[in-house]
């Protein structure tokens, strides 16, 4: 009780992306904007719509491991 296991422990992309913007209270624009994309792009991250690629992803995973969350092997 009390706890948020997406924050915990995030498996997958999409909760990833939340866990992200959630730990810091970032909106889906401020995410962006550190990423380099648009918030719908964001918000399609996070509802499994699409997936972060590329250089994007890249910078996804070093904004992770920032905030010290743990990105499974397969995603980065």
């Amino acid at each position: 009780l009390g706890r948020d296991p997406i924050i915990e422990s995030p498996v997958t992309i999409p909760e990833l992306v939340s866990a992200v913007r959630r730990r810091e209270g970032l909106t889906a624009n401020e995410l962006g904007a550190l990423l380099g994309v648009y918030k719908l792009t964001v918000r399609a991250w996070e509802a499994g719509r699409r997936l972060p690629r590329g250089r994007v992803l890249r910078r996804f995973c070093d904004l992770a491991a920032r905030y010290r969350l743990l990105v499974p092997k397969q995603f980065g």
